[in-house]
């Protein structure tokens, strides 16, 4: 599996996103951004079961998904609280 940072503004935007396994070959799409109720993955040469993990900025992991064989993954944040 594959470890990704995403980089974020102040205002939610992501600035940049870093693949730890092989930083030269990631491609991420995150949007929209910001995100209210659902934030969207295109993922491109990324491995099928890999797990995209939410953080807040305290380090606790707040959402969850593992990508299908699809290109396309989306998590559901309208649960958590703004910010985050």
């Amino acid at each position: 599996s594959e470890t990704f940072i995403f980089k974020l503004d102040s205002m939610g935007t992501v600035t940049s996103v870093i693949n730890l396994s092989n930083p030269t070959k990631a491609e991420v799409y995150v949007y929209p951004n910001p995100a209210t109720h659902t934030l969207h993955f295109v993922m491109q040469n990324i491995a099928e079961g890999s797990t995209i993990a939410l953080y807040n900025l305290y380090g606790n992991k707040v959402a969850e998904v593992r990508k299908g064989n699809s290109p396309n993954t989306s998590i559901d944040i309208a649960q958590l609280p703004t910010g985050v």
